[in-house]
């Protein structure tokens, strides 16, 4: 049975595969998802390579799940060979693999990384409209309709065979030019005195740029434009709302004792210029003190700023305390080196006046 567009995803993400399936239905686009149309009794492979094969586009959510999906890979590379419309829907601040970016590497993305999800659903509907109303069926479909009113009938595209439609259109246009060429060439009342180059080349250069732009124009309506989005590389990836765990280890100044701390950190990062960004913390949890002096337990709470500079994968700065409660001025001003990668942060904290490291946190967007 013809679709209109194949979704392809990992099952890790079904749930937004799910989404852009229901919302592409609502518009009346009809979709091929698994497992919900695979026919009981069928072999599983079997269906993916033919409902790939019946479907106009493929939509492919792109994640790290995706990413590493060998059937993912598979439906993809079939799409490929097949010369489908592909749209890659990305939906976590990942890179393509070297053999994924084989094949999508060159397409126009549509990235999904902020929130709503909703919002960017209803962008991929509207990509995915305007990109049927331009298909070979809806051609064809204005063509017959002008025919059943008594009109002659338009020439149908020879769509399937683009590449070999576009080179013949160049070869005729540049044989026209050649014999006119020739022509010019061979009359009497020619006078080559003037310092101009011959025409053969120039006419052939221009009408083969012109040719190219006439046929790029009628294919355009089948082959989305090729775009690769490269992933960005200053501070504004550290913008947004940012929360997650620390734990913390140190001698403190009160009789030498030991501290374990555990709690919630939480950055705002507000700003960001070049590849430097700042915001406001706030920390919370619970310390517990323990030697052979002394022994206390007291509940965390404090609010300050962050700063620091994002150089690749990787992060450097500071967060300071201002207004501690049950932290001793040391505490107040920590150094961090800590790695981006999927969406996580991932630190270490040290002391500001000895450099030893104190503890570890891990937050998310």
């Amino acid at each position: 049975m013809e679709r209109d567009v194949f979704i392809s995803y990992a099952h890790e993400d079904k749930s937004v595969a799910d989404a852009i399936c229901a919302k592409l239905e609502e518009n009346k686009i009809r979709c091929w998802i698994a497992p919900r149309d695979i026919t009981p009794g069928d072999k599983y492979g079997t269906a993916l390579v033919n409902a790939i094969e019946a479907s106009k586009l493929v939509v492919v959510v792109f994640s790290h799940s995706s990413d590493k999906s060998p059937h993912v890979m598979s439906e993809i590379e079939r799409a490929f060979n097949l010369e489908k419309i592909i749209i890659p829907f990305r939906i976590e601040d990942v890179l393509p693999s070297d053999e994924f970016q084989y094949f999508i590497g060159r397409r126009h993305w549509l990235d999904a990384l902020t929130p709503p999800m909703e919002d960017h659903i209803s962008k991929l509907v509207q990509v995915t409209k305007k990109i049927l109303e331009k298909s070979p069926e809806s051609i064809e479909k204005k063509e017959s309709s002008v025919s059943s009113r008594g009109m002659e009938p338009l020439q149908n595209l020879p769509v399937s065979n683009r590449r070999h439609q576009t080179v013949i259109y160049i070869g005729v246009i540049i044989a026209v030019v050649a014999i006119l060429s020739l022509l010019v060439v061979s009359n009497p009342f020619f006078h080559p005195a003037a310092n101009t180059s011959p025409p053969t080349s120039t006419n052939t250069e221009n009408n083969s740029i012109n040719s190219t732009s006439v046929s790029s124009s009628s294919i355009s309506i089948l082959t989305p434009k090729a775009q690769i989005t490269s992933a960005p590389t200053s501070a504004d990836l550290m913008l947004g709302n940012w929360s997650g765990y620390y734990e913390t280890s140190e001698k403190g100044d009160t009789n030498e004792c030991m501290y374990h701390s555990t709690g919630k950190m939480n950055w705002n990062i507000s700003s960001s210029i070049g590849d430097s960004f700042s915001g406001t913390t706030y920390l919370t949890g619970i310390e517990r003190r323990s030697s052979s002096t002394c022994q206390l337990m007291n509940v965390l709470d404090a609010t300050g700023t962050v700063q620091g500079k994002i150089i690749g994968n990787s992060l450097e700065g500071s967060y300071d305390y201002s207004n501690p409660t049950h932290y001793g001025g040391d505490y107040k001003i920590k150094k961090f080196t800590a790695t981006l990668s999927n969406g996580k942060i991932t630190g270490i904290s040290f002391k500001t006046s000895d450099g030893n490291k104190t503890g570890t946190f891990t937050i998310t967007k």
